[in-house]
């Protein structure tokens, strides 16, 4: 968790975090997905043809890849890269902070 290690958060918050996307997984509000090689090549492809673009780092285009790969339509994410990466690739993306 990109914010605990900042220290943008305490502890106990990045707790409460893990517990609260566990708790989503249980309910199937989120999904996990397993990735395979042809995830792994879309996101070789996502970096070389949007890193310089967008800033696009290894692991946010495998995480872009992983949700076309899964069928979803939208992407949320805190990144804006990421975001931008995302709707480059043909999802929607939801910014929070």
């Amino acid at each position: 968790m990109r914010r605990l290690r900042a220290r943008m958060i305490d502890a106990d918050s990045g707790a409460r975090v893990i517990a609260k996307f566990e708790e989503l997984v249980q309910r199937a509000i989120l999904a996990v997905h397993p990735l395979g090689p042809s995830e792994f090549e879309n996101a070789v492809r996502l970096v070389d043809q949007h890193g310089l673009r967008h800033g696009l780092r290894t692991l946010d285009a495998l995480h872009i890849a992983g949700a076309v790969a899964a069928g979803a339509r939208v992407f949320a994410t805190a990144d804006s890269a990421q975001a931008d990466a995302a709707t480059a690739a043909g999802l929607a993306a939801e910014r929070f902070d």
